[in-house]
């Protein structure tokens, strides 16, 4: 039996303007991001963690660096960067122009910006890194440090799901554990929030 711990990174500066980011670019953990991974790193030190993969995003790496503190050395996946936005990356979410929200609302798993990759791209990478790096790795406890849009697609693939994950919310420096088990996820927890 194969723990997964989904952790989204911790609140950036981008994430407090409400600002589509990406994979393409990065702003730096704010000072209330760098506290929730430091909070977060108490509680995980409770964890029998044998293994963590982190985002190539900085956000991430950064998240993890404080969560683990040199005591695990963490693999950089590129597959595990957040979802490409196109060419709306770097708008602020006010900014968004209506005729794009309203083309995002018709079918937001599908949707892509324009030079981008909607969900269903992003499920597509996710599915193919949890083959190649998860299900085969012979670690029982791993940490995956990610992205909001990325643990949504892994959901997705978890559990056979497409359109319903457009729903899901997955807060800054949250755990979502599965148990991974002959084929088979199971959700332990969804969204947990121990800073």
């Amino acid at each position: 039996m194969k723990h997964i711990y989904f952790i989204r990174h911790a609140e950036t500066e981008g994430n407090k303007r409400q600002m589509l980011m990406g994979c393409r670019i990065d702003t730096p953990l704010s000072e209330i991001g760098i506290m929730q991974a430091k909070n977060l790193a108490q509680k995980l030190k409770d964890f029998p963690i044998e293994s963590v993969f982190v985002s190539s995003n900085t956000r991430a790496q950064d998240t993890a660096r404080l969560l683990f503190d040199n005591s695990l050395q963490a693999v950089v996946c590129d597959q595990l960067r957040e979802q490409d936005f196109g060419s709306m990356t770097g708008t602020l979410l006010s900014d968004i122009p209506a005729h794009i929200n309203e083309s995002f609302f018709q079918d937001p798993y599908h949707f892509r910006h324009e030079g981008g990759e909607s969900l269903a791209d992003l499920k597509d990478r996710l599915a193919q890194f949890m083959r190649e790096n998860i299900e085969s790795n012979p670690a029982q406890h791993i940490a995956i440090i990610t992205h909001e849009n990325v643990i949504k697609a892994v959901v997705g693939y978890m559990k056979d799901l497409s359109h319903e994950i457009t729903a899901l919310k997955f807060n800054n420096c949250s755990v979502t554990q599965y148990i991974f088990n002959d084929a088979d996820y199971e959700a332990i927890c969804i969204n947990r929030i121990y800073h």
